[in-house]
């Protein structure tokens, strides 16, 4: 029997909670862990694990048998990790999670120039709005636009994250110019859904704070959905610099409230504080760093501002 490849099938079927999700995450056959196990619990003379038809749940033995050797895994696998990242290549299957809006815009166009500094990882990139589990669903990290609240995280910041107010200039022109927060509450909105934590927003001039909750007239599930209705004239919209910047350039959004500030959120790149930092997730956080720093390119910062269109005195009913 090789003992570690024993050990590790048991911490396997531990975590997986079955036999057949171990055999797929260690790509091994169902007899084979099946063996492993037995031959493991003969040599050690104890049962480590109570099998039913619908579940698997370790014995008393097996619970603390699975502290140890869990720690001991994980002490080898860090070992591991070290020597690779002293002496080897970024290599083998990276599996990043992140937003689809910024994923499309920022992550997917600089894949290319990541592979070319590292051509022996492949990139696997799941572009989906929500929190995934990145344990659970075996992803090496993921990419966020929030302040970190998951203790059981480890995040690196790639760039600030500014916001602030937009308009298309049709709307502008049909329903006026807000020049104080208290005005927006007499404009259309285009907003997330009910739930979203985009919808509370503080802005901020000088001692002035006012805090506001939107919920618009339209409402739409993805920030891409939001940007668009606020094109077309549907309303005021709160966005993020990383989508208007072109817009802005161009005279298709003005920006409204300009004197006043909303608080940044964070783009980071988040990991399991349980795993060591492989080398291939060093390099993939390290490259986004650097190409998102000092400014990310999609700032308006140093470039021909966007100055919004005389606003006309329109009557709100």
């Amino acid at each position: 029997m090789d003992r570690f490849l024993a050990l590790r099938i048991f911490n396997a079927v531990v975590e997986e909670e079955s036999l057949i999700g171990a055999s797929r995450k260690l790509a091994l056959s169902p007899s084979a862990v099946s063996k492993n196990l037995a031959a493991l619990e003969e040599e050690l003379g104890a049962r480590l694990l109570n099998r039913t038809t619908r579940r698997i749940s370790l014995t008393e033995a097996g619970e603390a048998y699975f502290e140890r050797t869990a720690r001991l895994l994980a002490d080898l696998d860090e070992a591991d990790g070290m020597v690779s990242r002293m002496e080897g290549a970024p290599r083998g299957l990276l599996r990043v999670s992140a937003p689809i809006s910024f994923g499309q815009r920022h992550l997917a166009p600089a894949l290319p120039d990541f592979r070319a500094q590292h051509p022996e990882v492949v990139v696997q990139m799941m572009l989906e709005d929500r929190v995934v589990d990145l344990v659970g669903e075996r992803f090496d990290l993921g990419i966020r636009i929030a302040n970190l609240r998951d203790s059981s995280l480890v995040a690196r910041k790639l760039a600030s994250n500014h916001r602030k107010i937009y308009a298309a200039p049709s709307y502008i022109a049909r329903r006026g110019l807000p020049v104080t927060p208290s005005d927006i509450e007499q404009h259309a909105l285009v907003t997330m859904p009910p739930g979203s934590p985009l919808l509370d927003l503080t802005l901020t001039r000088g001692e002035e704070v006012r805090a506001l909750h939107l919920l618009g007239d339209i409402q739409l599930n993805s920030v891409e959905g939001v940007l668009a209705a606020c094109l077309a004239g549907g309303g005021l919209a709160v966005l993020p610099s990383y989508m208007v910047c072109d817009h802005l350039l161009a005279g298709r959004l003005v920006p409204v409230l300009p004197d006043y500030t909303v608080p940044d959120t964070v783009i980071q790149a988040v990991f399991p504080s349980s795993r060591h930092l492989s080398i291939k997730v060093r390099a993939f956080i390290d490259f986004m760093v650097a190409r998102f720093s000092p400014m990310p390119p999609w700032e308006c910062v140093d470039r021909a501002p966007a100055t919004a269109p005389k606003a006309e005195l329109v009557t709100v009913d």
